[in-house]
């Protein structure tokens, strides 16, 4: 069957996809076949099929498109380790996929990683601060950093004095930090979305 559909015209390798996403007994070679596919055939036993176990996702985000890499990060169930691999993508567009899928296992390491990488790419920030399964202290270290960057955006473009903005900045941030559950909640849609304007 598998070497037989190898010949079949896309049109054909996209309905059986399609048909076999949701079905558990597809055998599993069949399957990573049609996940190695071209996106139009792929995308929905990428995103759907609970035959592809971790190995074979990971190996399809290292080597295949990053349309197959988003089709992954949309997944329902996404593991700690194939997050992992598709935040090493480093590319934006997959990152902030897998940081709007609530239901992904992000390992702390890897929020980490990701907080890290929002410091120079602003469309991370509000998807990290809105996720449930943020720590609070990786929250309170970002909250640091984007503070900081307002500070430098407002002295920049606003006659007033460093000194005074940093003592009213700090007081914020440490009324911020101390409230982690809000900041776990999604706390972001104050400080942490200004640096997005920012230059």
């Amino acid at each position: 069957l598998a070497r037989l559909i190898e010949d079949f015209e896309r049109e054909i390798r996209r309905d059986l996809a399609a048909r076999f996403a949701d079905n558990p007994h597809v055998p599993s070679d069949l399957i990573v076949m049609l996940a190695n596919d071209e996106i139009a055939v792929a995308e929905p036993i990428l995103r759907r099929s609970s035959v592809l176990r971790d190995e074979e996702l990971v190996g399809i985000i290292h080597h295949r498109t990053v349309e197959h890499q988003i089709a992954i990060a949309q997944r329902r169930q996404v593991s700690s380790r194939v997050a992992a691999a598709l935040a090493e993508t480093a590319n934006e567009d997959v990152i902030r996929t897998l940081l709007d899928n609530a239901d992904a296992e992000i390992s702390e390491a890897t929020m980490a990683f990701l907080i890290d990488q929002s410091q120079r790419v602003d469309s991370f920030q509000e998807p990290l601060l809105r996720r449930h399964d943020l720590p609070p202290e990786l929250a309170r270290r970002m909250y640091w950093w984007v503070s900081a960057a307002l500070r430098e955006h407002m002295v920049r473009n606003f006659d007033i004095d460093p000194a005074t903005l940093d003592d009213k900045l700090e007081a914020v941030v440490q009324a911020r930090a101390s409230e982690p559950a809000r900041i776990g909640a999604g706390a972001g849609d104050g400080l942490a979305n200004r640096p997005a304007r920012t230059g």
